[in-house]
């Protein structure tokens, strides 16, 4: 019966994948096929190169840091070299690895559940996960997202249960799929050290030397690359202008406030009562559970702008972390629920009130699956009209022999013959910094593939004339005015 139990919310994983990719809102079958990001094109970029060669490169075999999950690009590249590198077969499996990806974070929810203070939660726990709209659409987005948030819920369920080793072990392969999880480790080991229990240090150090190990080779591998100690992203970003505060704001409001179970705050009185049950259960476990996300979103906001949160391409840096507030909602319902059987006026009216506003939370569930199906088919159509079109038509007829010159530098680069330069240097490090300049007049591109808003920094040195322009009828992706691409051919002045 229990296992029924597990399995019954479970299957919902499968149904909702299924329903997102069979959506047609766009009008085609590109949210069956079809990615919805150009990043997980650019992740399959390096797992097909290390399939190939060994070496995770943008324009093989050079080796680049223009990848922020190693992890997440390593399993792709066995996935490639497991079933193909054909465009279509690596579409399939960056889909595929992120729908078994979702159904561990569905079952590690319930996992937790039983260290957090309520083991009969577990069921119901899976099936917000499972429910959650930017969550299912994540399941079959070919990014890491899942990924991510297993091995979270994964740690904090092996350091709740003493398992301190296994949990050190899941820190460091988060960091690998996610930058940000390089704050994890340190949050269970301040945890862990502030309790007056014996043989704390060396569980500290359990804890503690994957996430060390797992940087020092990631930072090693990118001195090697690029003769930096982190990826390209990261310097590629710091040089951007953020509003911490308002990027703070929105992540709390639009990022977690507009979730169906969080809207108007109706889920916060049961994730309070869930954090105060989990707390008698489990004090060190619930610190951690409550202060890593706290930490997440504040670095989140110190390290992007988020001009809007809702569409994916933003969303997805926050989705990691709802998962583990959905447990801890989870719990407090289950306590809810409990405290109604008990006698007590002010604890059964506290009862009632929660378990009533986090009903309201649901009425928004069905809505909000329809808006992400929509939101899905129209993204993928949108990678596909302005990124992968391109690509195949640049494939056909760029000159042989010269570099191309990109913005948008995943798709094209997949199916292109020629060198590619990303022109915002996150795949290209010799285009960061000051050296850009000089390097891209080195390389004298045949092809300019850009924005034509974009084309003034280049027009100085280069004389550009229009070939052909790939646009789409709805923009999804950001949310923003759709976009025209355009595919110049380009000539030294």
């Amino acid at each position: 019966m229990r296992a029924t139990l597990w399995f019954a919310p479970l299957l919902a994983v499968p149904v909702l994948a299924g329903w997102m990719v069979t959506g047609r809102a766009d009008g085609t079958d590109a949210a069956f096929g079809g990615l919805t990001l150009d990043d997980a094109w650019i992740h399959l970029v390096y797992a097909r190169s290390l399939a190939e060669t060994g070496v995770p490169s943008y324009n093989p075999p050079v080796p680049e840091a223009g990848f922020t999950s190693p992890l997440w690009m390593l399993l792709l590249a066995v996935g490639l070299k497991l079933f193909g590198t054909a465009a279509s077969t690596a579409a399939l499996v960056a889909k595929g690895l992120s729908f078994l990806c979702a159904l561990g974070t569905a079952t590690l929810a319930g996992v937790l559940c039983r260290w957090a203070g309520s083991a009969r939660a577990a069921p119901l726990a899976i099936a917000l996960v499972a429910l959650e709209p930017s969550l299912a659409s994540a399941a079959v987005s070919g990014m890491e997202v899942h990924l991510a948030a297993a091995l979270l819920l994964g740690a904090m369920a092996a350091f709740a249960a003493s398992r301190h080793g296994l949990a050190g072990a899941l820190c460091g392969l988060g960091l690998l799929a996610r930058p940000e999880f390089l704050l994890l480790a340190p949050i269970l080991v301040t945890t862990r050290v502030l309790l007056p229990v014996p043989g704390k240090w060396r569980e500290a150090v359990q804890l503690a030397w994957p996430t060390i190990l797992a940087q020092t080779m990631f930072s090693g591998y990118c001195l090697y690359a690029t003769g930096r100690p982190l990826p390209n992203t990261y310097y590629v970003m710091s040089g951007e202008v953020h509003e911490p505060l308002a990027a703070l704001s929105r992540l709390l409001r639009d990022g977690i406030g507009e979730t169906p179970y969080f809207t108007l705050g109706v889920g916060t009185p049961l994730c309070a009562w869930g954090a105060w049950r989990s707390l008698r259960a489990a004090p060190a476990a619930i610190a951690a559970m409550l202060g890593f996300p706290t930490l997440f979103v504040i670095g989140l906001a110190l390290t992007r702008s988020f001009p809007a949160v809702r569409p994916f391409f933003w969303h997805r840096y926050l989705e990691p972390v709802l998962p583990l507030l959905l447990v801890l909602l989870a719990v407090g319902a289950m306590g809810a629920a409990e405290a109604l059987r008990r006698r007590g006026t002010t604890r059964l009216i506290a009862a009632t009130a929660s378990l009533g506003l986090g009903a309201l939370g649901l009425i928004a569930l069905p809505p909000d699956l329809l808006r992400e199906r929509v939101v899905y088919s129209w993204s993928a159509r949108n990678v596909h009209d302005l990124h992968v079109a391109p690509a195949e038509w640049i494939a056909a007829h760029a000159p042989a022999g010269r570099p191309i010159a990109v913005e948008p530098a995943g798709a094209i680069r997949f199916f292109a013959k020629n060198e590619v330069i990303d022109l915002f240097g996150l795949n290209t490090h010799e285009m960061i910094g000051g050296g850009g300049d000089a390097y891209l007049t080195r390389k004298n591109p045949a092809w300019f593939v850009i924005y034509p808003e974009m084309r003034g920094p280049y027009q100085p040195r280069f004389r550009l004339y229009g070939l052909r322009s790939f646009s789409t009828p709805r923009y999804a992706i950001t949310g923003r005015p759709p976009p025209e691409l355009w595919i110049y051919r380009a000539e030294s002045r």
